[in-house]
């Protein structure tokens, strides 16, 4: 297991015992390593650290998440531990139930398959007919460019059934002065 795993791991789970490292596939940025771990008891996390130190990228997952849970449908894995300003800035996560989003997405044959996913994920006042899997984004950034996009931690609107009780106790950021 690489140093900073373990690091983070006996810093974020001392009461744990990690007893596996799950593959998780490739990752979708090099400065970035995301594995599965498995503890004693059988829980399953998802830990992502920034192996070039820098956390905007952390900090910004996590953002993204909030968001996703707050304005979507769509299954998004609850955050148990993050701390983007740590000196091995982390994320870590449960397993979502439910398909895959990047598997449905292989398997969509066409841009209207494709575009069903995308109207599934976006909010609707977001995805227009014009839109489309390679408009979506930009459809998205002119939004956070207006600001109407909500900052992280800003409550919704919209209502939102109870989530079901978390695998692990929530973990707060801890400040930058303990590591």
């Amino acid at each position: 297991m690489d140093d900073r795993i373990a690091s983070v791991l006996e810093d974020t789970f001392p009461d744990r015992e990690a007893t596996d490292l799950l593959p998780i596939g490739p990752s979708w940025n090099e400065k970035n390593r995301t594995v599965g771990i498995e503890f004693a008891d059988g829980t399953r996390i998802y830990l992502k650290v920034a192996t070039d130190g820098d956390g905007s990228r952390i900090a910004r997952e996590r953002a993204v998440l909030a968001y996703a849970a707050a304005n979507t449908d769509v299954p998004v894995p609850e955050v148990v531990a993050s701390d983007p300003e740590w000196s091995i800035p982390h994320l870590v996560t449960v397993p979502v139930a439910g398909p895959n989003l990047i598997e449905l997405w292989a398997e969509a044959d066409t841009s209207e398959q494709r575009d069903s996913l995308i109207r599934s994920a976006v909010p609707s006042r977001a995805f227009t007919p014009a839109a489309s899997s390679a408009t979506v984004g930009s459809s998205v950034a002119a939004r956070r460019a207006s600001n109407s996009i909500p900052a992280p931690g800003r409550p919704s609107s919209r209502v939102r059934s109870p989530k079901p009780e978390p695998l692990l106790p929530p973990i707060v950021s801890r400040s930058t002065s303990n590591g």
